[in-house]
């Protein structure tokens, strides 16, 4: 178990260099994360919290918590641009400590990254030189190899497979099983979250910061927004899925019916959610 000790003398002067206060939303999530990581367990955690809630620095200061001790971080997302929208948003926040002396070593690693790119990270992570990877799928590839991972943060879980997740845990050279921190955007009903998150501990982030705008979640009717192309297919794959659990009485059965609602749940929560 990767039981980590937290300097909080470090983090809470890192935090004065930014130009804005967390949200309790933040602060309750940050401290829930920690009082995980500091324990003798390893952390399985989900942080649910809308577009612009400040998910994204909660996560960079877990990260910052594997590194300060010692440890390799890495985030994955489902897309090219969401990782590339991480990897520039985390080294505008890493700045100040390269100003100041203790830089961080963050790179990018997708499917669009050459060969010639590659090489220098693949030998950076198996010496230990890179601190936090940032990247897509391409970081589950069987020639990415860390020296000492510590934490793995997956963002928009739901859209990867198990085995791509459970592959990322291995990536270790040390073998000890990395603290895990999942995020999503989508809106979770508790009972839902039981359902499909039952072996995760939950954080959510339920205020935005000063000045953003709220997510606005409406009730169209007509054509509006919603066309009835677009509702018969959504009523079409619940119905169908309501089909599918009825021959859902063996694990296999059960576990497929789950991803298959999970998917249209998304797909009609992006359909509806107006931004």
């Amino acid at each position: 178990t990767n039981k980590y000790s937290c300097k909080s003398s470090e983090l809470v002067e890192f935090t004065k260099r930014f130009k804005f206060d967390f949200t309790e939303g933040q602060k309750k999530a940050v401290n829930e994360i920690f009082a995980d990581m500091t324990g003798a367990k390893v952390m399985n955690r989900l942080m649910q919290g809308d577009v612009g809630s400040g998910k994204t620095i909660v996560a960079l200061l877990t990260a910052l918590l594997a590194v300060d001790n010692g440890y390799q971080a890495c985030i994955m997302a489902p897309t090219e641009i969401l990782a590339n929208q991480h990897y520039q948003s985390i080294s505008q926040l890493l700045s100040p400590l390269a100003a100041s002396g203790t830089p961080i070593n963050c790179q990018l690693l997708t499917g669009s990254t050459t060969a010639k790119q590659r090489q220098p990270i693949h030998e950076q992570l198996r010496s230990g030189e890179i601190n936090i990877l940032i990247g897509t799928h391409a970081l589950i590839e069987d020639n990415v190899i860390f020296r000492n991972l510590g934490l793995a943060i997956i963002d928009e879980q739901h859209r990867f497979g198990v085995e791509q997740r459970s592959k990322l845990w291995r990536k270790s050279v040390c073998g000890a099983p990395p603290h895990v921190l999942v995020m999503t955007a989508t809106p979770i009903p508790r009972t839902l979250a039981m359902t499909l998150y039952g072996d995760l501990d939950v954080s959510v982030i339920d205020e935005l910061p000063p000045g953003r705008k709220p997510v606005q979640t409406i009730h169209a009717t007509g054509s509006t927004c919603l066309n009835s192309e677009n509702i018969f297919r959504m009523c079409f794959r619940l119905i169908r899925f309501l089909q599918l659990s009825v021959l859902s009485m063996c694990r296999p059965g059960w576990d497929l019916g789950i991803r298959l609602f999970w998917r249209f749940y998304t797909d009609a929560v992006c359909v509806c959610q107006k931004q």
